[in-house]
């Protein structure tokens, strides 16, 4: 039977760190430490299954941007968290209008979710 990780990945699990290279390392490591459990089938893949712009959903975190950065770049499938009763936060669209995250989330997808040009 096949298996999924599923890890998410918001802003403390890089201390709100913004320098790019260290929100990099810290999904980096998620993504290690996932697949260092193996299954009998082998390694077990990867899927970033929640990430978004807050992690409290009270206010957005320092690093969102590379937060979202960091998982649409990685090469690795996700899913953005998108719940429409926070407000501005973890939401990709407001009526008919992309959100700061909506908007980054979308130029991942046109991408062809690769999150390379």
């Amino acid at each position: 039977m096949p298996r999924l990780w599923d890890p998410h990945f918001y802003g403390w699990l890089a201390n709100f760190s913004t320098n790019q290279n260290t929100v990099n390392q810290a999904l980096a490591q998620v993504i290690a430490g996932s697949q260092a459990i193996i299954s009998a089938d082998g390694t077990v893949p990867v899927i970033i299954g929640e990430y978004g712009d807050p992690t409290s959903g009270q206010s957005l975190d320092a690093d969102w941007q590379q937060v979202i950065t960091a998982v649409t770049t990685s090469g690795i499938g996700s899913a953005t968290w998108h719940y429409g009763q926070l407000g501005a936060y973890d939401v990709l669209n407001i009526g008919n209008s992309l959100t700061p995250l909506g908007q980054m989330v979308e130029t991942y997808i046109s991408k062809g979710a690769t999150g390379r040009p």
